[in-house]
C-alpha cells in the first residue's frame, strides 16, 4: 500500500489510495471470512459498492476536517510571491471574470475584468483563473499563489490530466501548460471571505456592463461603500497610498496605476 511504488499516480491522490486499498483489504477479508464460517454467498458487485461508499464517507469527513482548517480571510503570500485571486459573477445574458493581484504586503500590484459568454459558472471561474495568470505574467510576477472560491476549478486544475470537468478539458490543459512556465505556480481552494475582492470586483463591473456602461476602473478595495452599493465609484481617490485614474473614451479604457500604463478594448475577444 505504499503510493510511492505507482510513479504514475499523482501526489494528491496518495492519501486516497491508502485509504481505499485499507478499506477494500479489510472488507474482501471480512466477506472472505463471512463466505467460509457462515456460508454466505458472495455478491460482487455489493463488495465492491460498499467498498467505494465506506472510502467516499472517510473521504468526505477528512475533506470536512481541512476544510475547517482553511481561512474564511485573505492571507498574504510569502516575500517574493504574488497571490492572484479570481472570480466570475454570472448574469443571464454574459458574465464578468475577475482577477485581483496582490504582493505580500498586501498592496495591489494587477487587477483586471473581461467580458465573457459561457455555458456555466465553472466554466465561468476556469476562464476567470486564466485572465489572472495572464494578468500575473503582464506584471512580471514569477512565483504565485492562485487562489478561487470554486472548489471544482481548482481541483480541475490540480488534477490535470485527470478530467474533471470534460468540457473544458482542453482549456484546462492550456492554462495548466500556462501556469508552468512561471517558476513557481500553486492552485489552492479558499472561502469566498478570503477571495472577496475578486468577487466584489466581478460583481460591481457586471453592474456596469449591464447598465450600458463600461467598468472603467478595474482595480478597488473591498471596503468602498460604492461596492455595495452599485453606484460609480470617484474617478478619483487615494487608499493606502495607493492612487487610480481612470478614464475611458471612444469604448477604450486607460488605466494608470502605481505600476502600470496600459490600454484596453472591453469590445476585444481576447484579454481585457
Amino acid at each position: 500500500m505504499d503510493p510511492s511504488l505507482l510513479p504514475e499516480l499523482p501526489i494528491e491522490d496518495h492519501q486516497r489510495f491508502q485509504l481505499f486499498a485499507l478499506i477494500a483489504w479489510d472488507m474482501t477479508w471480512w466477506t472472505r471470512n463471512q463466505i467460509v464460517h457462515n456460508v454466505v454467498p458472495l455478491d460482487v458487485l455489493q463488495l465492491s459498492s460498499r467498498i467505494h461508499k465506506v472510502c467516499d464517507e472517510h473521504m468526505a469527513a477528512w475533506q470536512h476536517k481541512r476544510d475547517l482548517a482553511l481561512p474564511n480571510r485573505w492571507r498574504p503570500p510569502d516575500v517574493d510571491h504574488f497571490k492572484v485571486n479570481f472570480d466570475v459573477a454570472v448574469r443571464e445574458d454574459f458574465a464578468v471574470g475577475a482577477a485581483v493581484i496582490k504582493n505580500h504586503l498586501g498592496q495591489i500590484v494587477g487587477a483586471c475584468v473581461e467580458k465573457i459568454f459561457i455555458e456555466d459558472p465553472e466554466e465561468g471561474e476556469i476562464r476567470a483563473a486564466h485572465l489572472g495568470l495572464l494578468e500575473a505574467e503582464r506584471c512580471g510576477s514569477r512565483k504565485i499563489v492562485v487562489e478561487g472560491d470554486s472548489r471544482q476549478a481548482i481541483e480541475a486544475f490540480r488534477c490535470y490530466p485527470e478530467k474533471r470537468n470534460w468540457r473544458c478539458h482542453g482549456r484546462i490543459g492550456d492554462i495548466v501548460g500556462f501556469a508552468s512556465a512561471f517558476d513557481s505556480c500553486s492552485f489552492s481552494f479558499v472561502y469566498r471571505g478570503a477571495n472577496e475582492e475578486a468577487h466584489l470586483l466581478a460583481r460591481w463591473a457586471a453592474s456596469k456592463i449591464m447598465s450600458g456602461d463600461y467598468p472603467a476602473v478595474h482595480e478597488h478595495f473591498s471596503k468602498l461603500d460604492w461596492v455595495y452599493a452599485g453606484t460609480d465609484p470617484p474617478y478619483f481617490f487615494s487608499c493606502c497610498s495607493f492612487l487610480i485614474k481612470a478614464f475611458s473614451y471612444d469604448q477604450k479604457i486607460i488605466i494608470i496605476t502605481s505600476s502600470s500604463y496600459r490600454k484596453t478594448n472591453l469590445n476585444n475577444s481576447g484579454y481585457t
